[in-house]
């Protein structure tokens, strides 16, 4: 009897997925988060500056500089730093992400509240209570009732990303800006044992596309029973029961409540 052998080669197996798997299904499941910078800084040291923010990501000081490559197989950029802070004299410490030097988030923090330039967070605030009472405090580190010393500090931001393939840049900026105390003014803030991390992702675009890093809070209904059919060319049709949500929902505010 004669046997047939039929080398089994990656071309093959990618015609043998792409009939199993149509590329309309496969992009349904595509959503696995791919890890291209894992990095750490100032162990043993601080990372210090006084230069304030300016709206648009602009100012600061750069604290974080990577170029990574992507084959342009994802749409959502995550951008993360964990590490711990110091903030002197009331001063503010806020930081910013940049992405090609666009910011990852060009929105502006709440006005009245936290005071963040347009592409900056506000990360670490205290009151200068130095300003507030006679005598002497030795506060934290030296510096008085104003000073927050080494307080955890963590942040992500996730952006939509488009390409095209090639090397791209991430930036992170750290920033010193002055709160309504006296003496915030140029004061210095820090950061040290910081890790940094540079992921990306293919959401699904389902939700209407709403998914891909956008500003939708809370969807207003809530899946029940979860479910799926196959239809004839093999593409997923979700069949999931859905009912309107009831529970109560936070609701923005611009004001600081008391």
């Amino acid at each position: 009897m004669t046997r047939w052998t039929v080398p089994i080669t990656s071309g093959f197996l990618l015609l043998v997925m792409s009939i199993l798997f149509p590329l309309d299904a496969q992009a349904q499941n595509s959503g696995y988060i791919r890890r291209y910078a894992a990095n750490f800084a100032a162990f043993g040291e601080e990372i210090t500056t006084a230069l304030p923010p300016a709206p648009g990501g602009a100012g600061g000081a750069v604290i974080y500089n990577k170029n990574f490559f992507t084959a342009d197989d994802i749409n959502t950029l995550y951008v993360t730093i964990s590490g711990t802070s110091d903030a002197h004299f009331g001063a503010r410490l806020m930081i910013s992400c940049l992405v090609d030097g666009n910011p990852c988030n060009p929105g502006p923090g709440t006005a009245g509240i936290n005071d963040a330039p347009a592409g900056w967070v506000n990360v670490r605030r205290l009151i200068n209570y130095n300003n507030y009472f006679t005598g002497f405090y030795f506060g934290d580190g030296g510096g008085g009732a104003g000073d927050a010393h080494d307080n955890a500090m963590g942040y992500t931001w996730c952006t939509p990303f488009n390409g095209p393939p090639g090397t791209h840049n991430v930036q992170i900026k750290m920033a010193s800006a002055p709160s309504p105390d006296t003496g915030s003014s140029g004061a210095n803030v820090f950061i040290e044992q910081v890790h940094f991390f540079i992921d990306g992702a293919r959401v699904a675009k389902t939700n209407g596309g709403t998914n891909v890093c956008t500003e939708d809070p809370v969807d207003s209904t809530v899946a029940t029973s979860p479910s799926v059919t196959t239809a004839p060319d093999g593409t997923l049709i979700d069949t999931t029961t859905f009912v309107p949500l009831t529970a109560p929902v936070a609701v923005p505010v611009k004001i600081q409540l008391p």
